[in-house]
């Protein structure tokens, strides 16, 4: 009888630690998103800079 509540907190656990896992995965996928967009504007922002200051 005591190893039933035991189950149910490893399952609470094992839920907190999914939700964790998937709140970094999406933290990741923000920032991975975020850097590229910031890479893509700033090589296009700097690319009519080379641009213009080319002869």
């Amino acid at each position: 009888m005591s190893e039933e509540p035991e189950n149910t907190e490893d399952a609470e656990i094992r839920a907190d630690q999914w939700k964790n896992c998937v709140g970094c995965l999406v933290g990741l996928l923000v920032l991975g998103i975020l850097v590229i967009l910031l890479v893509t504007k700033g090589c296009s922002i700097e690319a009519p800079d080379f641009h213009d200051l080319s002869p």
